[in-house]
């Protein structure tokens, strides 16, 4: 009797399985159709903004920072939504030359550096650290970033590397703050020991204007002006301020010696990849970031240099008998440098400027 059971309710349960099969195909896709609604989600992204990664060494709360910004929203505006920009802040994808060297690899698509570290790779980004070179402040550093021919060379030199210059960002220039005396001409500035970064080039000027340079780690900078170790450094007003060095220092001398310039790039191949629309966006941010950024800088720069003046750091400004006291005494450092700066770029950098 239980055997009985057993096989019948084996067969009724084969006719209900059946049955449930039938039922599932009847009411199923068939594998026809359901392979293009698997296929129509990449076409429903075709739209989406491709994604640029900005590699930078950059704090995302300074007023470099704020200048980065300010290029992103340039470019996704310029590309019309196209391009969306992703700023990897802090050194997350590299930064300076590494960043750079990420740009090259086409680990990232977009790169900043100092000229100083961009000389790693195109040596000639080392001129621009040359003394006096950009004369009458931002006025002429306005001339220079919009239509200096001798900036398109170093451009040129770039592309020939891998890199294409997207623009710049400026954060003032570097003046010479000190702990001990005020230097208003050169034979003030006579055997103090000045920091260097290690460029040559900056040691050499430091040299020239009768100082001794002392290269030290931007580490290790607040603790050596407190000591004496040295008696001060090259810098722009904001590093004083963001780095809070304001009570090591007393005077600084508004000399404008070197502005300081970081250089946006790109893989070159990487934009002649590019859509002829997409490259006349690029393009046309070129010189709107710039002058975004500029405009920015000199904003930026006057409110740290009242609040040094606030903290009780006193503010000279050479007369022009006195700026050429100092432009005369570092013709030296051209004269040896002739293979980063040749006479006739120099020539048609400072012709620019007039």
């Amino acid at each position: 009797m239980n055997h009985h059971i057993a096989k019948s309710t084996l067969a009724s349960l084969v006719v209900v399985s059946l049955g449930l099969v039938m039922i599932a195909v009847g009411c199923s896709s068939s594998p026809a159709t359901a392979q293009p609604a698997a296929a129509a989600q990449p076409a429903a992204k075709s739209g989406a903004p491709v994604v640029w990664k900005w590699a930078t060494g950059t704090s995302e709360n300074s007023v470099k920072g704020d200048m980065q910004k300010t290029w992103k929203k340039v470019i996704e505006e310029k590309t019309k939504g196209q391009v969306q920009v992703e700023i990897y802040w802090e050194g997350a994808l590299g930064a300076e030359q590494k960043a750079n060297e990420a740009v090259l690899q086409k680990a990232v698509q977009m790169g900043v550096a100092s000229t100083s570290n961009a000389a790693a790779i195109v040596p000639r980004w080392s001129a621009i650290d040359m003394p006096f070179l950009i004369s009458d402040g931002y006025t002429g550093l306005r001339k220079f970033m919009d239509a200096s021919p001798g900036l398109k060379e170093l451009e040129a030199e770039s592309e020939q590397k891998g890199l294409k210059v997207m623009g710049y960002i400026t954060q003032g220039f570097r003046h010479l703050f000190t702990t001990k005396k005020q230097v208003k001409v050169p034979a003030d500035a006579k055997g103090l020991k000045i920091r260097s970064t290690p460029s040559p080039i900056e040691a050499a000027y430091i040299s020239a204007i009768g100082s001794n340079p002392s290269v030290v780690d931007w580490s290790e900078i607040y603790l050596a002006l407190k000591q004496g170790t040295v008696d001060g450094y090259n810098v722009a007003y904001a590093s004083v301020n963001d780095y809070k060095h304001t009570d090591a220092l007393k005077y600084v001398c508004e000399y404008s010696i070197v502005p300081i310039l970081n250089v946006v790039t790109m893989n070159l191949e990487h934009y002649k990849s590019l859509s002829p629309e997409l490259k006349k966006a690029i393009d046309e941010a070129y010189r709107d970031g710039t002058m975004q950024v500029l405009d920015i800088d000199v904003k930026s720069d006057g409110v740290h240099k009242a609040t040094l003046e606030q903290a009780g750091i006193t503010v000279y400004k050479p007369a022009d008998a006195e700026m050429k006291q100092f432009n005369d005494i570092v013709q030296p450092v051209y004269e040896k440098n002739v293979n980063i700066a040749p006479k006739d770029w120099v020539d048609k950098v400072r012709t620019s400027l007039k």
